[in-house]
């Protein structure tokens, strides 16, 4: 997936279509390294992401998807 810039907070990603959900889930799991709070000391600090880490970390969960949906078939 191609996007506008190399970094975007959550509202921008919001803004195109990518659910409040979703995002959180990133910005959660644990070991990643592509979302961050601009200021973590300050608790209403904005979240955002770096858009090839998200882009391939959604890629992956995609993919597992498929391959889980596909186990379920075939049992």
């Amino acid at each position: 997936m191609v996007f506008p810039q190399p970094v975007m907070r959550k509202s921008q990603l919001v803004k195109m279509g990518f659910s409040p959900q979703l995002l959180d889930t990133a910005f959660r799991e644990r070991g990643q390294r592509f979302a961050y709070k601009l200021n973590p000391g300050k608790q209403n600090s904005p979240i955002v992401f770096e858009t090839d880490g998200f882009s391939a970390w959604l890629a992956k969960r995609i993919r597992a998807a498929a391959s889980e949906r596909e186990l379920h078939m075939r049992a």
